[in-house]
């Protein structure tokens, strides 16, 4: 014999103890009571795992269009996958530190890579070729990203700066 809820029209047990007035657990009870059938779950399909990077994935960024992605790595390399098939496209190297942070320009030729090693790089993502070198960060550069119209570029660091840069795209 124990209280009723005039919602659920549940009697709680004794058992339930010091919840007993609780929503949550009548609503657990609810639920225990009446399963879901396994046929009417919705089931997500595993997930698409991209393997290649030899140190921890740290950043990644969609190209605008959605067919690539970048990653940067504690391998000190950024890999640019194709989405669909989830293979990897090219490997940028250049950086002497973990990529900590990348971006892609708005029209999506360029890819923009932040690292530990205090340098903005700025490569051609087509080719994998590298364009630019920005040095004058103090500290580790933890974020940056493109202007709306992709001619600059700003970064941040430990340094407590920001600085904006001339893309050059």
């Amino acid at each position: 014999s124990g209280q009723g809820d005039p919602q659920s029209g549940l009697r709680q047990s004794a058992d339930v103890g010091s919840c007993r007035r609780s929503r949550t657990v009548l609503c657990l009870l609810v639920l225990l009571a009446n399963p879901v059938p396994n046929s009417s779950r919705a089931i997500d399909p595993p997930p698409q795992t991209l393997l290649g990077h030899r140190g921890w994935t740290i950043s990644v960024a969609w190209r605008p269009d959605g067919k690539q992605l970048a990653s940067g790595s504690g391998d000190r390399t950024i890999k640019i996958w194709d989405t669909g098939t989830g293979q990897t496209l090219r490997t940028l190297s250049g950086h002497t530190n973990y990529v900590y942070c990348v971006a892609w320009n708005p029209s999506g030729t360029r890819i923009a890579s932040a690292s530990y090693d205090n340098t903005v790089k700025v490569w051609n993502s087509e080719t994998g070729e590298g364009l630019l070198t920005l040095k004058g960060h103090s500290g580790h550069i933890s974020l940056l990203a493109f202007s709306p119209d992709g001619k600059r570029i700003v970064s941040a660091s430990r340094d407590k700066t920001l600085k904006m840069w001339k893309s050059k795209t």
